[in-house]
């Protein structure tokens, strides 16, 4: 089964260019490292231990494999360990480098009670898993006029979410839970890559300038209102650091106005949008290193520009 999944996650990061993968593994080595330190701490080491297991029970209750399970083994309990293992591996790895070996005898105490009462449950006909990759309380709250955003999460809500989930849980990390915000605004870029419909562009009755200028205000209020609530607990755990949420909060405007500016530059109705990649990657080279800052808004003037011209050919231009 291991191998499965190994086949399946290469199978999900096939094709993702060099830059991504130097991100994610700057980002987990700097994680790791984080932990490493913080696990010093044994009470912080301890509620690990305890939180760990609640969060396995979690995803074991979000599996939508059960009935595959069953069929590829009569000893499914097995195959939960094994998986399960390897999640919590890295937390047994960080409890026994602090030396912390009675938390290691507990967690593992823990998954093996956990897999062997999980075993005696009938899942695939007592327990119907949540539809968790559709969303459908999270697109409830979503409004319909931010329909990018609707379709986005039907495709990469779950990237989204782990994310923002990430940057919650590692908001005691330095600078952790503004990398990742900024790392969600990139996957964000996905829902900006689809041409509505000319009924929709239409819809509102505006100029083009009125159109962008709308378009941009409510989806930059929004995502603020969005990412709010990880700003404020990054706040908290680090006040004196509060002068980089403000800076921090600016790049992910500034990345929403990109993505929208580059979208209606190159819009044209029912269609995807071309060299969205090479654009993206622009945008984040240019938020890792210091002094290329200056292009993603010297970028998202100049598309701004050109959306205007663009949108001529499908709005009424009253402006």
């Amino acid at each position: 089964m291991l191998r499965i999944r190994y086949i399946q996650l290469k199978r999900s990061f096939a094709g993702l260019p060099l830059l991504y993968w130097v991100i994610i593994l700057g980002l987990i080595a700097y994680v790791f490292y984080g932990l490493f330190i913080k696990m010093n701490n044994y009470s912080f080491s301890l509620a690990v231990t305890l939180i760990t297991p609640i969060a396995i029970l979690s995803l074991h209750f979000l599996r939508r494999d059960y009935r595959f399970l069953n069929i590829l083994s009569t000893q499914t309990y097995k195959i939960y360990f094994q998986e399960y293992f390897c999640l919590i591996s890295p937390i047994l790895i960080l409890l026994s480098l602090n030396q912390h070996w009675l938390l290691v005898i507990i967690l593992l105490s823990a998954l093996v009670l956990m897999i062997t009462v999980l075993n005696f449950i009938p899942f695939q006909t007592l327990w119907r898993p949540i539809s968790f990759f559709t969303f459908p309380l999270l697109l409830h709250f979503i409004p319909p006029f931010l329909f990018e955003w609707r379709s986005g999460f039907r495709r990469s809500g779950i990237q989204v979410l782990v994310i923002y989930s990430l940057a919650l849980g590692l908001s005691f990390l330095p600078f952790a839970s503004l990398f990742l915000l900024a790392l969600l605004t990139f996957v964000m870029s996905g829902f900006y890559t689809d041409g509505e419909s000319l009924s929709i562009l239409n819809a509102g009755l505006l100029s083009p300038k009125e159109f962008l200028q709308k378009k941009i205000f409510v989806h930059c209020k929004y995502t603020s209102i969005g990412l709010l609530p990880v700003l404020l607990v990054y706040f908290v755990q680090h006040p004196a650091d509060w002068y980089f949420i403000p800076i921090a909060w600016c790049v992910y405007m500034v990345n929403i106005v990109y993505f929208i500016t580059l979208k209606y530059a190159l819009y044209r109705p029912d269609k995807k949008l071309v060299a969205e990649t090479v654009w993206t990657a622009i945008l984040f080279v240019s938020t890792l290193i210091p002094f290329l800052f200056p292009m993603p808004f010297l970028i998202a003037h100049r598309n701004y520009s050109l959306a205007k011209i663009n949108l001529k050919s499908y709005l009424d231009d009253r402006a």
